[in-house]
């Protein structure tokens, strides 16, 4: 008895080359490395099931602000004067927002 081995795939390569926008809304807290998925993404062989679209997230560096966790980090110099009496300061956050950061003296 002869074995012949077959497969149930077939086999294609085609190429193709398409520009699409695909708007990506990240929730807070989504992790570095993290993969999103979009489901039947990929349209572009008429013939084959519509793909997925697989996002592997990759961090950048910011020049003042850090990740720690879930947690946007950043280091703020005070004086020796402003850590006895206290300091009054604003910070600009990611978005834009204008945030004070106050200790009081006590």
């Amino acid at each position: 008895s002869s074995s012949s081995s077959s497969s149930s795939y077939k086999s294609f390569s085609q190429t193709a080359t398409t520009s699409k926008t695909i708007h990506l809304d990240l929730p807070r807290g989504t992790q570095f490395k993290q993969s999103i998925r979009l489901s039947g993404e990929v349209d572009t062989i008429q013939s084959a099931t519509p793909g997925d679209v697989i996002f592997q997230l990759q961090p950048l560096q910011h020049k003042v602000f850090t990740r720690k966790h879930h947690d946007l980090a950043m280091e703020l110099e005070i004086s020796f004067k402003e850590a006895i009496c206290g300091f009054d300061r604003e910070i600009v956050h990611l978005d834009g927002r204008k945030i004070r950061i106050s200790n009081p003296c006590f």
